[in-house]
């Protein structure tokens, strides 16, 4: 296996590995196990561990420039792709007295959906069944709470499916939707509808299949467990240069309106991936700092070895939102220090250091600020 190493300086240095990325026990099929497989989930599935708040604490605290009240808010910031912790006006005592427990007493948490409503959520953390039950059953809108079962699991339903209550809107409830609430050996389930929610039961339980039981994300998931990530995101959903170039038309039209073609010809002229079939990123921190870390699975170990070159040449040369008027490259302004990309099989794997590991959740087609580093041919 060959492997490229390249710092600062720009040195490139090839050396011999030859590690194998496989394990039994793995920190992120735990999770995965919880989400059932469907196209929805396959799209993005996202997972934050609670050292990933210790991680951005201590880059906030070493920070000149972190925005007043930032500390204060980085559980906030590491759970907020949950719907459930979306809201602008979070309090602890709403969210305690609702679902059972407070942000801060979440310790991991994992969301997968392909876009809102329909989001499967889960969390675990400091807080127990009976916190659960309490706040059903003594909490906001209990006079509509009812209590139903399924597969040996108790849960609290209000109203029907995706219904909206204007009366019923708060801090949590901030469409006044009807949501599911369950505690399923450890996990807190809040979801929108009754057999999303069943899915969830049921993928845990092995009655169905679950992303844990993909393949592919069995190998993802061991390269991330082996770089020692906390944070995981999954992904088949890859992007072609031609499907990026048709979802912002409008953008490069805009761009070639305002005399800015060069740009755009910068960017149609920028290597390459060659295709693959899903891929994972994730944070980690050693005594080199923290660091993204990026693998992508391809149908052959001959591609795998092909998109480490190629992977290092987009890192170098692609921007980070070619539709943008005048963006930055990935390589601009110290946001990449140092990288290391190799192969492995079917895998090419990468690990960069510097801030660039805050980009870790920006390889989502599904969200508002997809980052085209990932593009294949």
């Amino acid at each position: 296996m060959v492997c490229i190493i390249v710092s600062q300086t720009g040195c490139t240095e090839k050396i011999n590995d030859t590690k194998d990325f496989t394990s039994e026990s793995n920190r992120w099929l735990e999770f995965l196990r919880v989400l059932p497989e469907n196209e929805d989930t396959l799209k993005s599935a996202y997972i934050q561990a609670k050292e990933y708040v210790d991680i951005l604490r201590e880059q906030l605290q070493s920070s000149q420039d972190a925005p007043a009240g930032a500390l204060d808010s980085v559980e906030l910031s590491v759970h907020r792709r949950l719907p459930l912790f979306e809201s602008t006006s979070y309090t602890d005592q709403e969210w305690k007295e609702t679902v059972g427990f407070t942000v801060k007493d979440v310790g991991e948490s994992v969301v997968a959906g392909g876009g809102p409503p329909a989001y499967y959520q889960a969390v675990r953390g400091n807080f127990s069944k009976e916190d659960i039950e309490n706040a059903a059953r003594a909490g906001p809108l209990n006079e509509h709470m009812e209590v139903e079962s399924y597969s040996g699991y108790e849960f609290y339903s209000w109203g029907e499916d995706f219904d909206i209550h204007m009366d019923w809107r708060s801090g949590v409830r901030r469409m006044g939707r009807g949501h599911r609430l369950a505690y399923v050996d450890g996990f807190a389930i809040w979801m929108l509808w009754t057999d999303g929610l069943k899915e969830m039961i049921d993928a845990y339980e092995g009655n169905i299949p679950s992303l844990a039981d993909n393949e592919e994300y069995r190998q993802l998931a061991a390269v991330l467990e082996d770089m020692d990530t906390v944070t995981a995101f999954f992904s088949s959903d890859s992007v072609s240069i031609s499907e990026f170039k048709e979802m912002f038309r409008d953008n490069f039209e805009e761009l070639r309106d305002k005399g800015l073609e060069q740009q755009v010809e910068e960017f149609e002229n920028e290597p390459l991936l060659k295709p693959y079939l899903s891929f994972a990123s994730g944070v980690g921190k050693d005594e080199q700092g923290a660091y993204l870390v990026i693998v992508l699975l391809s149908s052959d170990e001959g591609t795998a070895v092909a998109n480490v070159d190629l992977l290092e040449r987009r890192i170098n040369e692609s921007l980070m939102l070619p539709y943008i008027e005048g963006d930055r490259k990935w390589t601009d302004s110290g946001h990449i220090e140092s990288m290391e990309i190799h192969s492995n099989g079917r895998l090419t794997v990468a690990k960069l250091y510097g801030p660039v590991y805050t980009n870790w959740d920006d390889f989502d087609l599904t969200s508002g600020a997809y980052m085209p580093l990932l593009l294949h041919e």
